[in-house]
């Protein structure tokens, strides 16, 4: 090996860090221009030393035949922190010796305390300068398989007088076809070499032999019916693929039933399997039921009660029971778990909800007036229903009778609230018992108008319920009870002395009802007027009567009214009464 080491000294400067590229190549010559495998081949490099101080420990080199791959390295380090600032220049001569025919990559670098500062590539080419070549046959250079499988390469030459097959430079065979059968893991290389005596040519050829994936399911096992469990293809490496019973073909698979399960793992080729069963443990089997929505103030028994032997119980939500009944009262999620003998459970739950029962409220009874109407008024309950004692089902109620009436809200889980009321009509009746009185038959006579405890307003100012009158004429009165129900009459007092009968016996009033007249008859008697009363007293019509008379009544309101009589003195003689329809 030649060696040229030369230093230009000049001091400049001082640093005191450690400067990245310090070495820089400067030209990289390889001779002799035309490489064959029958000379020998160098490398001569010059670079450039930044600081004088570094100590250069020289140039190396690796020829990578394999790979195609010529490593030339100048190396140095450095004494200190401190760079005594200036140029030094190396030139290096690498001899290489004879390298065999092919293409390589020639890469040149330069290295500061193990760090790569500058690298600088090129292609060269060398070319066999032997007559006799040899080749392996098949595709490639390499060849991969698994252990226990057998590789066959086969070999053959040109010009050749002898030919072989070496590894680790060792002569294995003479013949052109090598058997193999590596029993262990690892990567072979083997030249089949041609020579005739003086040179020869080589062809290499790389085994690889690759190991079978141990692959480990772990041991059978058994889980609770319904329980899943994670299984790994232990023993599988990168870039391995994973084919499981299943279908599946991820590293993991995740079983959720009992069954038996196997994975096949394949790697460079090479391929690993394992099996393994699982078994199923009986699982408790319980139901709470569905979600349920009850009334308020009413309970409800919770039965978890599962199949099984030595069963234990574990409540939630507010709930410490160990038993596998408990009694719920409020709103709620409760959760249950039933745990076997083996250790083997399972968990439900059910949501408890809770209505308030409807307060509907119709009011106090009442008392109405004859004639008058009360509608009963209710809110409805939502997604509920409204049942009213007469069937109907509409909001609202119009009550024109007496009675009990009841109203009932359902909510949608049958929560029922009820509420009735008492519904009374009063009535107001003023009965004089005719509608004329005589003052023949007592003098004074007493008026009474009925209805204890009501109000009084008589024509004549009284305000008590019985009046005593002496004299002759139209006497009315309206009655209010304790209700505010109101009621009006009148009576005619006349005194007859000894005309009685008269009116009945030669008086006629006809039609009875009336729609556009009446017709008054008198005869023998000396009724001179009679006036229409309205039921209020107040007259309404009146006319002289002789002995028989037609009196309009088309403009009268539909009612009862009365005709009162006088004689030609102005004595009220008697009344009767009729109908306009």
């Amino acid at each position: 090996m030649k060696k040229i080491f030369t230093v230009l000294t000049t001091i400049l400067f001082v640093v005191l860090f450690k400067p990245t590229y310090g070495q820089t190549i400067t030209s990289v010559a390889v001779s002799p221009s035309n490489l064959t495998d029958c000379t020998n081949m160098s490398v001569t490099v010059s670079a450039t030393q930044l600081c004088i101080n570094y100590i250069y420990n020289g140039v190396s080199s690796n020829v990578d035949v394999a790979g195609g791959v010529i490593t030339v390295s100048l190396d140095w380090q450095t004494p200190g922190p401190i760079c005594l600032g200036a140029l030094a220049f190396v030139q290096e001569t690498e001899n290489l010796g004879q390298v065999p025919a092919g293409t390589y990559t020639l890469n040149v670098v330069t290295i500061l305390d193990g760090v790569i500062q500058q690298t600088q590539s090129q292609q060269i080419n060398v070319i066999s300068c032997c007559p006799v070549s040899s080749s392996i046959s098949g595709s490639g250079n390499t060849t991969s398989i698994c252990i226990g499988q057998s590789a066959t390469l086969t070999g053959s030459s040109t010009n050749a007088t002898n030919a072989y097959w070496s590894e680790n430079g060792v002569n294995i065979s003479n013949a052109a076809t090598l058997n193999l059968q590596p029993t262990t893991a690892g990567s072979y290389t083997y030249y089949y070499v041609a020579t005739d005596g003086s040179c020869s040519d080589s062809t290499i050829h790389t085994v690889i032999v690759n190991d079978y994936p141990v692959v480990n399911l772990g041991n059978d096992t058994s889980v609770c019916n319904g329980e899943p469990i994670l299984l790994s293809a232990v023993g599988g490496t990168v870039g391995a693929t994973y084919a499981w019973s299943t279908g599946a073909s991820s590293f993991n698979y995740t079983a959720t039933t009992p069954g038996t399960y196997s994975v096949v793992v394949s790697n460079n080729g090479c391929t690993g399997s394992d099996t393994i069963v699982i078994t199923g443990l009986t699982t408790p089997v319980l139901n709470l039921g569905n979600d349920t929505t009850l009334c308020e103030g009413s309970t409800v028994v919770l039965d978890a009660t599962a199949t099984g032997s030595g069963m234990t119980y574990t409540w939630s939500g507010g709930s410490t029971s160990t038993m596998p009944t408990i009694t719920v009262s409020t709103s709620g999620n409760y959760q249950v778990t039933a745990t076997n003998n083996i250790g083997c459970s399972t968990t439900d739950d059910i949501n408890v909800f809770y209505q308030n029962i409807p307060t509907p409220n119709l009011g106090n009874d009442t008392t109405l007036c004859a004639g008058s109407t009360i509608t009963l008024n209710i809110t409805p309950v939502p997604n509920g229903t409204t049942l009213w004692s007469d069937g109907s089902s509409d909001p609202l109620l119009t009550i024109n009778s007496a009675g009990t009436y009841s109203v009932t809200l359902t909510t949608s889980a049958g929560c029922a609230g009820t509420d009735a009321v008492v519904v009374n009509y009063s009535t107001v009746n003023v009965d004089f018992g005719s509608d004329t009185l005589d003052l023949v038959n007592a003098n004074p006579l007493t008026l009474d108008a009925g209805n204890p405890g009501g109000t009084y307003i008589w024509n004549t100012g009284a305000t008590t319920q019985t009046i005593d009158v002496d004299t002759t004429g139209t006497y009315d009165v309206t009655v209010t009870d304790m209700f505010g129900c109101t009621a009006s009459n009148s009576v005619v007092v006349v005194n007859t002395t000894s005309t009685n009968g008269l009116l009945e016996n030669n008086f006629k009033v006809y039609p009875n009802p009336a729609r556009q007249y009446i017709i008054v008859e008198a005869k023998g008697t000396d009724v001179s007027l009679a006036r229409i009363i309205n039921m209020t007293g107040q007259v309404v019509g009146m006319v002289n009567v002789q002995n028989q008379e037609q009196i309009s009544v088309e403009h009268l309101t539909n009612g009862v009214y009365f005709i009162q009589f006088s004689n030609r003195d102005g004595q009220v003689i008697g009344q009767t009464k009729f109908v306009k329809q």
